[in-house]
């Protein structure tokens, strides 16, 4: 449950980082109605600002071209599965995109390649964090942000709208533990006032979620490093996805950002799969670039140059004309990427690819 307070301190946020545009604000909105970035976000923030908002029933790709062509789209916010959809369309190239002044993405971190091509778009790109328990954006990245300062992280706190902290784990009484140091990895928090009322007639999950103090645990990872003299946010991945192998964390986001960095290769997903020996083992999907000729010897190759526990245990290739599967709110569907490397695990352990 949302109040107004929730929602008007996140489009206060979100303007911020925007910052002011050189032409009147005019918005595209081609995500899910049920999701915040969707309704507080995107819609709500334009209603804020006095924007114009043009709407697409369903994320359609051709569609969003048409539109951003047709009506002169300035602000253009989506998660990076969305751009990169747009850009693998064969007629992106002959759609006059020149009216974008600001692209934004959110729902995961950056890695070079992406925030390179996005740049390509409008200099003028920035991302942040937040989620529907607190009605959209937490943090945003400063206007002028670069392609290489924006690598991993995921923006800058507002103090004075809302603190951002990174903690230990909630007490069992319900209190919030410590924050820890900075640069040291935690659980990101969201403090007062954009912290949801709670979770409809749920109030054992609220419980779970909302300290004692009022203090909302996310279940994402972090933690905060000095960029430009500011305390920029960077996310190491979410907690139910962190990978339990040889006694170590390992967040599947510092794998795939590795691997990413390699010239050939589009996108990267990792999940963790049973393993015998080592608890959980590393799985890496890997969907090529075209025309790339990279093998999987080199991309493992590649890995030696990461810690060991970090070294995914199998590379599969992803077929180049096939998306990952997405979630309802157009993310990267990792629990179905679970199901389908445990399937594939269960024929890499009959010929000895698995357990070793």
């Amino acid at each position: 449950m949302l109040c107004h307070e929730n929602i008007l301190v996140q489009n206060e946020i979100l303007s911020r980082g925007i910052g002011e545009l050189p032409s009147p604000l005019t918005t595209m909105v081609n995500l899910p109605p049920s999701h915040v970035g969707c309704v507080t976000e995107t819609l709500m923030t334009s209603f804020y600002q006095g924007g114009k908002t043009i709407l697409l029933r369903i994320f359609d790709v051709e569609q969003t071209l048409v539109a951003i062509e047709k009506h002169k789209i300035t602000l253009l916010g989506q998660i990076p599965t969305q751009y990169r959809m747009l850009w693998a369309h064969p007629k992106y190239e002959q759609f006059d995109l020149s009216s974008l002044e600001s692209v934004i993405y959110a729902g995961s971190a950056g890695d070079l390649p992406f925030l390179k091509r996005l740049a390509e778009m409008t200099p003028n790109i920035g991302t942040g964090l937040g989620m529907t328990e607190n009605a959209g954006f937490a943090t945003f990245s400063n206007p002028g942000a670069t392609p290489k300062s924006l690598v991993g992280q995921v923006g800058s706190a507002f103090p004075d709208l809302a603190k951002v902290t990174i903690r230990k784990p909630m007490d069992e009484d319900g209190k919030a533990g410590n924050e820890v140091e900075m640069g040291e990895s935690g659980e990101i928090c969201y403090h007062p006032p954009i912290v949801f009322l709670g979770y409809y007639n749920q109030p054992d999950a609220t419980q779970k979620a909302i300290s004692q103090e009022g203090i909302l645990y996310t279940g994402d990872i972090g933690y905060f490093k000095m960029i430009d003299e500011s305390p920029a946010l960077f996310l190491s991945g979410r907690r139910k996805f962190v990978i339990k192998q040889k006694g170590y964390n390992v967040f599947p986001m510092d794998v795939e950002e590795h691997l990413v960095n390699l010239n050939g290769i589009d996108q990267v997903e990792v999940v963790g799969a049973k393993h015998q020996l080592f608890d959980e083992g590393i799985f890496a999907f890997v969907k090529l670039s075209e025309n790339s000729t990279v093998s999987v010897e080199e991309m493992h190759i590649h890995y030696k140059n990461i810690a060991s526990y970090k070294r995914p245990q199998h590379i599969e290739i992803w077929p180049a004309d096939k998306q990952f599967p997405l979630t309802r709110s157009a993310k990267v569907d990792k629990l179905a990427l679970q199901v389908i490397a445990e399937e594939l695990v269960a024929g890499l352990r009959k010929s000895g690819g698995w357990d070793a």
